[in-house]
C-alpha cells in the first residue's frame, strides 16, 4: 500500500466507516463480533499498527538526566503519583520512565508475600529486597544512557530511612544524575483509608489471597515500616542540601526545599494541580453533524437525527451516573455545544477543546485531500506524524500544548463530562492512557461513544459505553483496566 493510499483510508476512517463502526450501506449499526465482547479490544482505542511512516522526532525540554525519588509509607499515593507524573511528563514530551522496587521483588520472590518478609531483621528477605533496589537504581542509570532523549527516572520505593536516601543520593551524584525527592506525608485517617483499601483491593503483591487476609496481612506489614520510618528533614546536614517537595494531605499543604531548573518547576507545578479524590472523566466526542456526513475537515455545523439521538441517549445515561460536583465542559464549536444542551449540568466553554486546526484544508472532503496536495504527504510527512502541521493550521503537537491547561484543570476538578472532538479526545487519551506523543494521531476515537477513564492505584480503569440505535441507548460493554 502506498503512503498515499494509506494516508487516504486513515482519513476516512475517522469519519464514518466499517472499522469505525458507522454507517454501512448508508444504515448506522454495529459489528455483531464488537457488541459481544467482553473486553475493550486495543485496535478500538489505541493506535494503527500499519506501516504509515511518522518520525519519531521528540523536542528536548531537558539536558541533564534527573531522578525522581519517591518517599514515604505504603498506602500514601507514591505509586499513584509517580505513574501520574511520569505519564504527564512523556506527554509533554520529556522521555521518563518508572522504576518500581516492588516489581523487582515481586519477580524476584513472587506475590502474596506475607509480612514477615519486610522485616528488617529477616536476614534472607533483607538481602532480596536490598538487591532488588540497587537492581533498579542500575537500570535507571543504564538506560538514561541508552539513548539521549532518556532523561527522567522515578525511582518508585519507600525510602523511609535517612541512610537509603543518603544512599540513592549519592548513586546520583556518582553517576551524574540531578536527584530531587518527593515525599507523600498524610496524617489524615480518612484519606489515608482511602488509599489503603485501593491498596488491598488493587495491589499486584496479592494475587490469591483473599480480601480479608489481605487486609490483615497488609496491616501489619504497615506497622513493619511505620517502626523505621523518618521523614525528611532539613535539620539533617545531609538532607538539608536535598531538592524536594512534601505533599502533605494529598496537595493540602506542601513545603518545598531547593528546587531549581526546569523540571523541578514542571514537577511542583503538576503536584500542585493534582488531586487523589475518587472521581471519574467521561469524555466523548459531539453527536454526528452535517460534515461527518459529508466526510468534510473542520466545519461548524448542527446535529443530525442520529446525532441527536446520541445527545439525548448521552443524557440519559449521565443522569444514571448520579455524580456530585458534576459538571460539563463543552469545544466552542456547534455540534459540541448542541450536544451539551442536551445534558442536565452547568456547561462550560472551552475554546482549547475546539478540533485540530486544518488550515488551508479546513471543509475539505477526506478522498480529496491527498490528491489535491501531494507535496504535502511524502514518505516522511503527513497528518499522521506528530510534528506534521496543516499549512496556516496545527500539529498534534501544537495541540498538545494548548491542552496543557486543560490537562491541568481536569486534574483539579471532580466529575467532569468533556464534549469535544475526536483530534482532540485523541490527545486526551494519549495523557490518561499513557501512550507517547507519536502514536497520538493513530489512536481511535469513533463518533457515538463515551469513554469513562476513573484512576485508580495503579493506573485508569477504562470503561466504554456506544450508542444502540435501535433502542436509542447508551449501551456499555467493555471494561480495560489499564
Amino acid at each position: 500500500m502506498s503512503n498515499y493510499d494509506c494516508v487516504r483510508d486513515f482519513l476516512r476512517s475517522t469519519s464514518y466507516s466499517e472499522y469505525d463502526n458507522g454507517y454501512i450501506d448508508g444504515k448506522f449499526s454495529l459489528p455483531v463480533e464488537t457488541m459481544r465482547a467482553e473486553t475493550l479490544l486495543e485496535y478500538e482505542y489505541t493506535h494503527r499498527s500499519d506501516h504509515c511512516v511518522y518520525p519519531p522526532i521528540k523536542p528536548q525540554f531537558v539536558n541533564v538526566n534527573h531522578m525522581i525519588i519517591m518517599v514515604g509509607l505504603p498506602a500514601r499515593g507514591k505509586t499513584y503519583i509517580a505513574r501520574k507524573l511520569c505519564r504527564y511528563l512523556n506527554w509533554c514530551g520529556i522521555a521518563s520512565k518508572v522504576l518500581s522496587v516492588g516489581e523487582y521483588r515481586r519477580k524476584a520472590a513472587g506475590t502474596d508475600l506475607k509480612h514477615e518478609f519486610f522485616i528488617r531483621s529477616n536476614i534472607e528477605a533483607e538481602k532480596i529486597r536490598q538487591q532488588c533496589y540497587w537492581n533498579a537504581l542500575e537500570d535507571g542509570a543504564a538506560w538514561m544512557q541508552e539513548k539521549p532523549e532518556n532523561k527522567v527516572v522515578i525511582f518508585d520505593a519507600s525510602n523511609t530511612t535517612k541512610n537509603r536516601r543518603e544512599s540513592v543520593y549519592s548513586f546520583c551524584i556518582e553517576h551524574s544524575i540531578k536527584p530531587f525527592f518527593i515525599e507523600s506525608v498524610f496524617n489524615d485517617e480518612e484519606i489515608i483509608d482511602s488509599f489503603v483499601k485501593d491498596i488491598q483491593e488493587y495491589s499486584p503483591d496479592y494475587v490469591e489471597t483473599n480480601y480479608e487476609e489481605r487486609v490483615n496481612d497488609f496491616n501489619k506489614r504497615m506497622k513493619h515500616y511505620k517502626d523505621e520510618y523518618e521523614t525528611i528533614s532539613d535539620q539533617n546536614e545531609i538532607e538539608k542540601k536535598f531538592s524536594y517537595i512534601k505533599t502533605i494531605n494529598a496537595g493540602k499543604q506542601f513545603l518545598i526545599n531547593n528546587a531549581n531548573g526546569y523540571l523541578h518547576s514542571q514537577v511542583v507545578y503538576y503536584l500542585m494541580n493534582i488531586h487523589t479524590q475518587k472521581r471519574s472523566l467521561y469524555i466523548t466526542a459531539h453527536g454526528e453533524c452535517d460534515y461527518n456526513v459529508k466526510e468534510e475537515l473542520g466545519g461548524n455545523s448542527g446535529l443530525t437525527k442520529t446525532g441527536k439521538m446520541f445527545a439525548s441517549a448521552l443524557n440519559e445515561y449521565m443522569k444514571k451516573e448520579s455524580l456530585q460536583n458534576f459538571r460539563v465542559w463543552t469545544s466552542s464549536i456547534q455540534g459540541c455545544i448542541e450536544t451539551s444542551k442536551y445534558i442536565n449540568g452547568p456547561v462550560e466553554i472551552w475554546r482549547n477543546l475546539d478540533y485540530l486546526n486544518c488550515g488551508e484544508y479546513h471543509g475539505m472532503k477526506f478522498t480529496d485531500l491527498a490528491k489535491q496536495y501531494p507535496d504535502q504527504f511524502t514518505e516522511s510527512s503527513g497528518p499522521l506524524d506528530f510534528n506534521w502541521r496543516y499549512p496556516s493550521g496545527e500539529s498534534y503537537h501544537d495541540m498538545l500544548s494548548r491542552l496543557e491547561p486543560v490537562i491541568m484543570e481536569l486534574e483539579r476538578q471532580q466529575n467532569v463530562l468533556v464534549i469535544s472532538h475526536r483530534t482532540t479526545i485523541r490527545c486526551l487519551m494519549a495523557y490518561f492512557l499513557e501512550h507517547n506523543p507519536d502514536e497520538v494521531g493513530r489512536i481511535k476515537v469513533p463518533l457515538h461513544t463515551l469513554f469513562k477513564v476513573t484512576p485508580i492505584a495503579y493506573g485508569c480503569r477504562l470503561e466504554k459505553a456506544t450508542l444502540d440505535v435501535q433502542t436509542g441507548r447508551l449501551t456499555k460493554y467493555t471494561v480495560h483496566p489499564n
